[in-house]
């Protein structure tokens, strides 16, 4: 019990002394909160009423009650109306993280839960079960942790964060808040920002009488990585003809390849599409009718 300075004595009634009827049915009571100075007391109630049901209190006072500085009892109601506040107590309006979108590099668009991307401003769009009530907004957090709110209109609502994302995995939740009181947290949406292109691949340079070398090189075999090595236009992927073995990757095309100076390029590219540089800008394979040593030597004497 205490004093407002107003001498009215705040003391707030247990929430067994009030009973809250929408609709004719009773409800059940989260919080109560007495402001004394306005002379009004704030209930919460568990389910925020259907627009336009009617909704009475009843109070019954306790013998330790609401008094004035004259010692008298607040009075007794019975089916009072009562005034809904904006937003309706807990927010009861859901949220899905429908997506994350990238727009930047080759690769761009929306990705699911778990998926990759190489923007490091993504948008994250949310779909909700219902308008936003006045008193309400739509708060973003960032493992766990609120970095933002939401902008939008009906149940579309978009987000980018403040600061860009560094590479890394990240994990964001939202839910619908009004003041204090609290919405259910959606599920979380989880993604990884790979926007440094992976370790550069080697080739190794190779001197033969082959059209179908046997070509060879290193790469950083990381999980989700792709790597492809073209060949005098055609691009192999790995399987029969381009195989791995933890970093080392082999090439035998199955076209074969004219005699020649030939640039070989093997690329890697991540799970967002991100691809390493070039291995090479040079020719790294010569096909010649001779010994490699005899070609080497004429061919430098060429340059």
């Amino acid at each position: 019990m205490a004093s407002d300075g107003a001498g009215t004595t705040t003391y707030t009634p247990p929430k067994t002394s009030f009973d809250v009827k929408v609709a004719g049915s009773s409800v059940t009571i989260n919080t109560r909160y007495l402001s004394a100075a306005a002379g009004q007391m704030t209930l919460t109630l568990a389910a925020t009423p259907a627009p336009g049901s009617a909704v009475t209190v009843s109070y019954t006072a306790p013998a330790n009650g609401h008094r004035d500085v004259a010692g008298n009892l607040a009075a007794n109601l019975t089916n009072a109306a009562a005034t809904e506040s904006a937003g309706g107590g807990t927010p009861t309006t859901t949220v899905t993280i429908t997506s994350v979108i990238d727009d930047v590099g080759a690769v761009t668009g929306p990705i699911t839960s778990g998926g990759a991307i190489d923007d490091t401003l993504p948008v994250l769009t949310f779909t909700l079960s219902a308008a936003l009530a006045a008193a309400e907004q739509l708060v973003v957090y960032r493992g766990g942790v609120e970095e933002g709110a939401a902008t939008g209109s009906g149940t579309t609502y978009t987000y980018t964060p403040p600061v860009a994302l560094a590479d890394g995995a990240y994990s964001y939740t939202a839910r619908v808040e009004a003041g204090s009181l609290n919405g259910t947290m959606s599920d979380a949406f989880a993604f990884t920002v790979m926007a440094t292109p992976p370790n550069d691949p080697t080739v190794t340079p190779l001197f033969t009488t082959s059209k179908t070398p046997t070509i060879s090189g290193t790469w950083t075999n990381v999980a989700g990585h792709t790597l492809e090595v073209i060949a005098a236009g055609t691009t192999y992927g790995v399987g029969a003809q381009l195989t791995v073995i933890g970093g080392a990757w082999t090439l035998t095309p199955n076209i074969p390849l004219p005699r020649g100076a030939h640039n070989i390029i093997a690329r890697v590219t991540n799970q967002a599409g991100v691809p390493s540089f070039n291995s090479d800008t040079e020719p790294n394979l010569y096909i010649t009718n001779t010994s490699a040593m005899r070609f080497l030597l004429r061919w430098k004497k060429a340059t």
